[in-house]
């Protein structure tokens, strides 16, 4: 199933990271560099490696719905996919497990090594402030197969994608 998926997770905080300030800067947090631990370790001393994934990652879903005019435009962390809830509630039992050792290959990756993580890019057509790279249809929100089809797209765009951010997207169709 592909909630339970460790590529999943993975390729969710690729994604993050490689939007962080010190990396290719598209979302401008500071999930897990020198800062983030500066203005988190104190107050999150545990988990401040989790706190900052998840702060980042809401900079990143605001980034995209800022960039992106309509609700159908769907993204990574858009909320009709699972990919945003998946994350976060795996970055709580983080929190709750306090094990920062999933996390701890992420201050080190470089931006060559997280794009190394994600599947080759895929083109797209520049629209907008966005890329369109297809479509999607409603039915297809429930369904495993497609909805893991779906990360692998949006993924490997950003893998493509450089320090001018285009906000990779599907368009939900009927």
């Amino acid at each position: 199933m592909l909630v339970d998926s460790g590529v999943t997770i993975d390729r969710l905080l690729t994604v993050v990271r490689l939007g962080d300030a010190d990396r290719l800067g598209w979302w401008r947090s500071h999930s897990v560099d020198e800062t983030a631990e500066y203005v988190l370790g104190e107050a999150f001393p545990s988990t401040w490696m989790a706190t900052g994934v998840e702060l980042a990652m809401e900079s990143a879903r605001v980034r995209h719905e800022q960039l992106l005019g309509r609700p159908t435009q769907i993204h990574i962390f858009s909320d009709y996919l699972p990919f945003h809830r998946l994350l976060r509630n795996w970055l709580i039992e983080r929190k709750i497990e306090r094990d920062p050792a999933p996390l701890e290959w992420l201050p080190a990756a470089s931006t060559e090594d997280l794009k190394a993580r994600l599947p080759l890019p895929n083109g797209g057509e520049r629209r907008a402030d966005g890329l369109y790279i297809g479509n999607l249809r409603r039915e297809d929100l429930d369904d495993d197969a497609v909805l893991s089809t779906t990360l692998d797209t949006l993924t490997a765009a950003f893998a493509g994608t450089k320090q001018d951010f285009l906000a990779p997207y599907l368009d939900l169709v009927d």
